[in-house]
């Protein structure tokens, strides 16, 4: 009887720790409860409204921060000067939001995502950790085409997606982007062609993101999330690639 009463009380306790570790804040949380996202104007293509409804309907208590291309320009000002100059310099519309969001991001802490994203799941079970990204894409059978070569021939198999990813305030990863990108920004500006996807993808895109994590020595501190799919936020949220950033 007094076995049987031990196991009732140990199975008992074991539902309220996975409760409160899934369920609550009680245990862990790093990553705050904001979400970032932005577009040219307050005026947002019909195609985007209802991955943003869905997002924040899955997310009530989560602060949506919404940042206008006037409003980027007004805090980078406000907040890191040394910064906007590298903004204004980046020759590509492209590289200027994905400098933002790495930006936004290391400020504020919490998720950054394209409009172009299908929310799927709340994200609380993402707060423990402190810096996450997605996969981007799988180089496996891809080795032979120049853009993944020094990947695949340094053990790197996947790209790190930046179309959504979340963060403790202040990472070390994040400003390690941040200033990278800074200080070449003279060399962004030599080398620039318009005309290739590559061009961005290498100076502030996912192969810019995987080449810096590849070189990160305290790579436990990224939470890589993979569920075997290309362009998805885990199990969380899926990219559209509805081209938003073009």
């Amino acid at each position: 009887m007094g076995y049987i009463l031990y196991l009732a009380y140990f199975i008992t306790v074991c539902l309220i720790i996975y409760y409160l570790y899934f369920h609550t804040e009680i245990f862990i949380q790093n990553i705050p409860k904001i979400i970032i996202q932005t577009w040219k104007t307050d005026t947002i293509p019909d195609k985007y409204t209802n991955y943003i409804k869905t997002l924040k309907e899955l997310h009530p208590d989560y602060q949506y921060i919404f940042f206008t291309d006037e409003q980027i320009e007004q805090f980078l000002k406000n907040n890191y000067p040394q910064y906007y100059e590298t903004y204004k310099k980046l020759p590509i519309k492209i590289q200027k939001i994905d400098f933002f969001r790495y930006i936004a991001i290391y400020h504020y802490g919490g998720f950054y995502l394209d409009l172009d994203m299908k929310c799927l799941e709340k994200f609380d079970t993402l707060l423990q950790h402190y810096c996450v990204f997605p996969v981007d894409d799988y180089i496996k059978h891809r080795e032979h085409m120049h853009r993944y070569k020094h990947f695949y021939n340094n053990n790197q198999h996947f790209l790190l997606g930046q179309y959504a990813f979340a963060s403790v305030p202040r990472h070390p990863f994040l400003k390690i982007l941040i200033d990278n990108i800074h200080q070449n920004i003279n060399t962004y500006i030599k080398h620039v062609n318009a005309d290739s996807d590559e061009y961005v993808y290498q100076t502030t895109g996912p192969d810019f993101v995987t080449l810096k994590y590849m070189q990160y020595k305290n790579k436990h501190d990224i939470f890589i999330l993979d569920n075997k799919k290309r362009q998805c936020f885990g199990d969380y949220a899926q990219h559209l690639c509805m081209g938003s950033w073009k």
